[in-house]
């Protein structure tokens, strides 16, 4: 008879992992194609689909891949993600529809009534712009991602070519950018139906690789930033078993978590 033995403790059989916590990480892919998709270890059936419509218009989605060695975290497996954010083809108005956000050559934003950007003193009126709906979200991270000073400029050439579907401009910042690290909170949802659990990304604050964890406590206790999936309170990195009663749960996110799953 012959067998291979190993020590029980030993984990010699490779299973799906799911991790929560902040995670800094490379950024390996921007809306990949077919073919660069089977080249990262999927079986994509058909061609990924990066545009869409909703109640709320058309949108494109700008899906980023990323990952963190296990050398680098000190976890079991490798850490990899993707998330999604959404960009509009109209331009960002209130409710009321009297103001406009504006947005300068430093990605820093403010509210005015059209024509009237000028009066916003905190951002450059020479560069100030219509941003389009989820642009100040894409800018934010890659101000976090390119490490882009306060002062720095941080902005889009073709914003308006974006939001219609070319992808161009922000696919050229992967191998620009290879070397540089975006500090992620992940987190994970459980969907009542399936009971499938999926990996979910934070995408209202975006850290750099130096950056401590208060930028994220001050962004999820804002009146905005809510985390919908399960994460550690401290923010600590950790390998998901099942935690609930620990740490932050939000059903509500449990839906949309097919668009934040885990690519193993």
């Amino acid at each position: 008879m012959a067998i291979e033995i190993n020590d029980s403790s030993v984990k010699v059989v490779k299973e799906r992992e799911l991790y929560m916590g902040l995670c800094d990480m490379n950024i390996v892919a921007i809306n990949p194609d077919k073919a660069q998709l089977i080249n990262m270890g999927f079986k994509p059936k058909d061609a990924p689909k990066y545009q869409g419509t909703s109640d709320n218009g058309d949108y494109t989605i700008v899906r980023v891949y990323a990952e963190a060695p296990k050398a680098r975290t000190g976890m079991d497996s490798d850490i990899r993600v993707n998330f999604n954010l959404y960009i509009r083809p109209e331009h960002w108005q209130n409710k009321a529809g009297d103001k406009y956000q504006f947005i300068d050559k430093h990605g820093k934003t403010g509210w005015a009534p059209d024509g009237s950007e000028s009066r916003l003193e905190w951002i450059d009126s020479g560069s100030a712009r219509k941003s389009y709906k989820g642009e100040e979200t894409l800018i934010s991270f890659l101000k976090a991602w390119a490490n882009t000073g306060p002062d720095g400029i941080c902005n889009l050439d073709e914003p308006s070519a974006l939001s219609m579907g070319d992808f161009t401009e922000v696919q050229e910042y992967v191998p620009l950018l290879e070397k540089n690290s975006v500090k992620l909170l992940l987190g994970v949802t459980v969907d009542e139906e399936s009971g499938k659990v999926y990996s979910r990304v934070y995408t209202k604050y975006f850290g750099r690789l130096t950056s401590s964890i208060f930028g994220f406590q001050d962004s999820l206790s804002g009146d905005y930033g809510e985390f919908k999936a399960i994460y550690p309170r401290d923010l600590s990195l950790q390998l998901y078993e099942g935690q609930g009663m620990d740490v932050q749960p939000d059903e509500a996110g449990a839906k949309e978590a097919p668009t934040n799953s885990l690519f193993s």
